[in-house]
């Protein structure tokens, strides 16, 4: 699975949920801003989301069932 760097993501962290079968990358924003998650469709790659997160840093993500 590959998915297409875009020059706007840092990338600090990434996760696979396999239940929904989705990518989660943390992206720091140069640790201007506060980070971002961006959720993308393991399946095809295309971008599905991206959620704010609070913090400068984010690097790791816990999923909870």
């Amino acid at each position: 699975m590959k998915i297409a760097q875009n020059s706007d993501i840092t990338i600090s962290g990434a996760a696979y949920e396999d239940t929904r079968n989705e990518i989660f990358i943390a992206d720091n924003n140069n640790g201007i801003s506060n980070g971002e998650m961006h959720i993308f469709d393991a399946a095809n790659g295309l971008h599905k989301s991206t959620i704010q997160l609070g913090g400068r840093n984010p690097v790791r993500f816990v999923f909870k069932y």
